[in-house]
């Protein structure tokens, strides 16, 4: 009796007592010198579930502790003037870095945050006479690219140059940027250009033109690339005017013209609008040279282009705008088991101008309109177990060769999924048999079978590996893989998102060669 009182006190007692908290410390400093940082705010986000970050401040010595931390999934991020927001374990920015899991009443030190420092680009504008131009804009774009490898230009930064036409853009996070410069003469219908009144003039005077620096800057962590000089051009300019038509029921809206694709903004992009509804167009100061017109219609799916070729004034230029082409499709699911696909998106990706995509209806059917070109098509159902096994339109293996839409065309696609994807389980070890958090693992095919473009992001094709939680060592698995000869890329410090994103490998990769068959599971270890 007096022990089974006992423990009844005991376990009482456990429970009035509060959970046990952790402490998290470690210190801060420089990813290029390595020297300590003070002032750095370190926040302590939650991974696993909503809740306000923890946060302190390093010390002199970039020392910092945060205390009384619930038990959980943390990531650790530094936050300092004149650095990149950085995590703990990131390689690059933007990363975010590193899980830190931590136990009930667990004590963790040493966990090192390595900020990186921001970037600076400086130069001089100057006219073509070599005279610095005092208040001309400029402009800096970042190159990056999109989950399915194609690129885009945004804009990171604009500033003004000095009176003696010198800028200098800080802040600047580590990549490649593109830099414009324009004498702030530039408007939505073409270059300002005053009207000549001289004297026996025989032609305008020549009008400075936006100016785009040659090729691509690259900012490295704390780098300073200075003498970044521009010298605007002067060329003549012209007038284009337009002629529209639209098919019935379409009014049209605004008309495009544009020397680089309109998601590439350091390009000349020269806009105007149909406010009559006329279908006449006109554009002032264009600059000589080849260029896409592209006119839009009231429904945003309904625009027509065409390449223009300007060396002189341009009178009525033609161009039709009419309706997309219709897409239609089924899927369909081999096997008995019944699967609701109502709702699940197929993408069509045309690159960085063109896409679209459908939702399978409870018919399990789908309908989109296109504008005419190449796409692939994607099933998107990356959370069910299932492979495409074909994707045909009008005979056509639209899987391999991808989906050609030509104007006025219609196409009727049938998608085939099976429930035999290969599966793939693997460790990543270190060479000292360490694991390896936060490695990305993305199935490719042979290049023979590599008809489709990689797209290195968690998709039914190439599935990621999330990262690895700290100080943790389970499996990761890759489910649904498609069948065929793939190869197994383990990307310690992956570049795909940050860099070039047409399939290269970093230096640093490991690969192993692996054969799937229908439902096969290979185990693999990478090391």
């Amino acid at each position: 009796m007096l022990i089974w009182l006992f423990a009844l006190l005991l376990a009482a007692a456990a429970q009035d007592q509060p959970p046990q908290t952790c402490t998290l410390s470690g210190h801060a400093i420089n990813s290029v010198t390595g020297a300590p940082l003070g002032k750095v705010e370190v926040l302590a986000e939650a991974a696993d579930r909503d809740a306000p970050p923890a946060s302190t401040t390093t010390d002199a010595k970039g020392n910092f502790t945060l205390v009384e931390l619930p038990a959980g999934q943390y990531r650790l991020k530094g936050h300092r003037n004149g650095y990149v927001d950085t995590y703990y374990g990131a390689r690059r920015a933007g990363s975010g870095g590193t899980v830190i899991a931590l136990e009930a009443g667990q004590e963790l030190k040493d966990a090192q945050i390595k900020l990186l420092p921001f970037g600076v680009i400086a130069g001089t504008v100057r006219d073509t006479d070599g005279e610095p131009m005092s208040g001309a804009a400029v402009m800096l774009f970042r190159q990056q690219y999109t989950e399915t490898g194609h690129r885009e230009v945004h804009a990171e930064a604009e500033t003004v140059t000095d009176d003696q036409g010198q800028y200098r853009v800080t802040d600047l996070e580590p990549g490649k940027y593109f830099i414009k410069a324009e004498a702030r003469s530039l408007w939505d219908y073409g270059i300002r250009t005053p009207v000549d009144h001289s004297a026996k003039s025989a032609e305008p005077p020549p009008a400075l033109l936006p100016t785009v620096y040659p090729g691509t800057v690259e900012v490295t962590s704390g780098g300073r690339s200075a003498g970044i000089d521009i010298t605007l051009q002067r060329s003549k300019v012209f007038r284009v005017t337009v002629h529209a038509t639209a098919a019935e029921g379409l009014f049209l809206y605004d008309a495009w013209l544009y020397n680089a694709p309109p998601q590439e903004r350091f390009g000349l992009l020269l806009k105007t609008q149909n406010r009559n509804r006329t279908g006449e167009f006109e554009f002032h100061g264009v600059p000589p040279g080849a260029y896409t017109l592209e006119v839009r219609a009231n429904s945003e799916e309904s625009r027509a282009r065409m390449p223009l070729l300007v060396g002189g004034d341009m009178e009525g230029v033609r161009i039709a705008v009419g309706y997309p082409a219709e897409v239609t499709g089924h899927v369909r699911v081999e096997g008995s088991e019944k699967v609701d696909l109502a709702g699940i998106r197929i993408s069509f990706d045309g690159g960085s101008e063109n896409a679209g995509d459908a939702l399978i209806q409870n018919d399990s059917s789908f309908g989109a309109g296109l504008f005419p070109g190449q796409y692939q098509v994607y099933f998107e159902g990356r959370n069910l177990k299932l492979v495409v096994k074909s994707m045909r339109a009008g005979g056509v293996d639209v899987y391999q060769k991808g989906l050609t839409i030509t104007e006025a065309s219609k196409a009727v696609l049938e998608i085939v999924l099976a429930p035999e994807g290969g599966q793939v389980d693997g460790v990543v070890l270190d060479k000292d048999e360490k694991p390896v958090s936060g490695a990305t693992v993305v199935m490719i095919a042979e290049p023979g079978l590599l008809a489709r473009p990689p797209r290195f992001v968690p998709r039914r094709d190439y599935r990621c590996i999330r990262p690895l939680p700290f100080r943790q060592r389970p499996p990761r698995r890759l489910q649904a893989v498609r069948v065929g000869r793939r190869r197994a890329l383990c990307l310690v410090r992956s570049r795909f998102h940050e860099g070039r994103g047409d399939g290269r490998r970093s230096s640093d990769d490991r690969r192993e060669r692996t054969q799937l068959s229908p439902v096969a599971r290979t185990l693999m270890r990478f090391a």
